[in-house]
């Protein structure tokens, strides 16, 4: 939006604070976000959002103008807001890390190397006479841009032309504008800022799990399961962790919430 120049009030809610839910739902009845809100129309998805904001302004181009790239355009933008858990959990977004190489998974090695596939293909295919996937920049572009920030701060091996198509995204106004209002940010989330999280391991943010013992771990689809001595299990998402007293709670959780991704 900022890009395109459509006006907009933005609201800012710290994550990790004791009220982030409840003053993320009061907006958002998904409870994450984004979420838009214009009169009494309510949006509260990001891909929905582009959708909305494409039909009320069809004379900016947030699309590609042929239907063979928009059709490209809306699959890469699907693709990135459903998969690639492993690089949203592994290397999370932060405008303001310095750049800092951080040892990579396999998981997340197969991710990146299918995002530059994708990167690549349809920069080939569509993108040639411009600095953007299909040109000029479009809503594929912004669907791209929080992996640009991940790939730059975590210093991440990339191809020549995926470099340069960062370096394009970074030099952005808009993108420039969003890593000052980050950089002035007094609030910090600490898995995000000590050192420890260039380890592959991201630390608890639940205080008592940090005095219990590890007894098992592992992942699944992007989603981390740690389970501590007391029986209690942590579950870590990309935003999010949960805490559960015992395996029973989790799983009555999983049945009745379709917030933590399961097979």
């Amino acid at each position: 939006m900022r890009h395109f120049g459509i006006p907009f009030d933005e609201i800012t809610i710290p994550l990790a604070q004791n009220d982030t839910q409840a003053r993320i739902k009061s907006f958002s009845p998904s409870g994450k976000c984004p979420a838009l809100r214009d009169g009494e129309t309510l949006i509260w998805d990001s891909l929905s959002i582009i959708e909305y904001l494409v039909e009320l302004h069809p004379q900016m181009p947030l699309w590609p103008a042929k239907r063979e790239a928009r059709a490209q355009a809306r699959s890469l933008a699907a693709e990135i807001h459903s998969g690639f858990m492993s690089v949203r959990t592994h290397l999370p977004m932060n405008m303001r890390r310095a750049v800092r190489k951080r040892e990579l998974t396999p998981n997340v090695s197969a991710d990146i190397a299918r995002i530059e596939e994708a990167l690549a293909q349809t920069k080939a295919a569509f993108g040639q006479a411009g600095a953007f996937l299909f040109n000029e920049f479009s809503a594929a572009d912004a669907m791209f841009a929080p992996l640009v920030n991940r790939f730059h701060v975590y210093d991440v091996g990339v191809r020549p032309s995926t470099r340069q198509y960062m370096d394009t995204v970074m030099a952005l106004p808009a993108w420039q504008e969003w890593q000052a209002q980050a950089l002035a940010e007094p609030w910090t989330i600490d898995k995000y800022e000590t050192a420890a999280s260039d380890t592959g391991e991201l630390p608890s943010l639940t205080s008592n799990a940090k005095e219990l013992a590890v007894v098992g771990q592992y992942e699944k689809q992007g989603t981390h399961y740690v389970m501590y001595s007391d029986g209690s299990v942590e579950v870590r998402s990309e935003h999010t962790v949960f805490h559960f007293k015992t395996m029973a709670e989790l799983k009555a959780f999983l049945e009745s919430e379709s917030r933590i991704p399961q097979e």
